[in-house]
């Protein structure tokens, strides 16, 4: 959806969400939409929640820090080691599920479980690391739920957002006038989703120069359409 000019996400969200059916779905959205008022909205449309507390809420994520750091050693963790692209990445996910002892959760519609990610990242600089948390109404006691679907959340921006940048140009586009901007996002979505659907592991890229030159490869992505 695309926002107004006179209008940002906190209100965008709970519009976008009127539209679609998400009953006995997860939503995950990043920490724009860590508001009490959000998150009623996605329960009250009959969905579970995954958002990352950002600190702006700056009572609730003090203390759920201090509180899931303070347990960290022996809460349910998930552990996970990815090795890509020349950078290896350990991350340990641990919750919390006792809410009785933060009472700066009150006000938070349907909040079961407190999530804290860090990340051990391993390059060739060094290593970094960082934590984040999340809130969640999902009261899974597996810590591997909420791995994946923090993970999930984010391969939106590694599968959409990057491709559309690095195979489209697209942040480079000088389209400003009217709709142009708005229409050719919609053609490159439209472009990067019948690439995904050659099954070959070759890069995006190479896809759409072989589309560019190959007529008959051209006419078959289309025809997945």
């Amino acid at each position: 959806m695309q926002i107004g000019d006179k209008s940002n996400e906190k209100t965008a969200i709970p519009a976008l969400l009127d539209t679609l059916d998400v009953r006995s779905s997860v939503v995950t959205i990043a920490a724009i939409a860590c508001q009490p008022s959000l998150v009623a909205h996605v329960v009250e449309a009959g969905a579970d929640y995954v958002i990352a507390l950002k600190k702006n809420a700056k009572t609730l994520y003090e203390r759920a820090h201090d509180h899931l750091l303070a347990r960290a050693p022996h809460l349910p963790a998930h552990l996970s080691r990815t090795l890509e692209h020349g950078c290896g990445e350990v991350r340990r996910v641990c919750i919390s599920q006792d809410m009785g002892l933060l009472d700066a959760c009150a006000g938070w519609a349907g909040l079961r479980t407190l999530v804290f990610v860090e990340t051990e990242r391993h390059t060739a600089r060094g290593c970094t690391r960082s934590q984040r948390l999340y809130l969640s109404s999902l009261a899974d006691p597996d810590p591997g739920t909420y791995a994946r679907l923090v993970r999930g959340h984010w391969a939106i921006e590694n599968h959409l957002h990057w491709q559309l940048d690095f195979t489209f140009r697209e942040d480079r586009s000088r389209l400003r006038k009217g709709n142009a901007a708005l229409n050719a996002n919609i053609l490159r979505k439209t472009a990067l989703y019948l690439l995904a659907q050659d099954p070959r592991p070759i890069s995006f890229k190479r896809k759409r120069k072989q589309a560019a030159y190959d007529n008959d490869y051209l006419r078959q992505l289309l025809q997945k359409a």
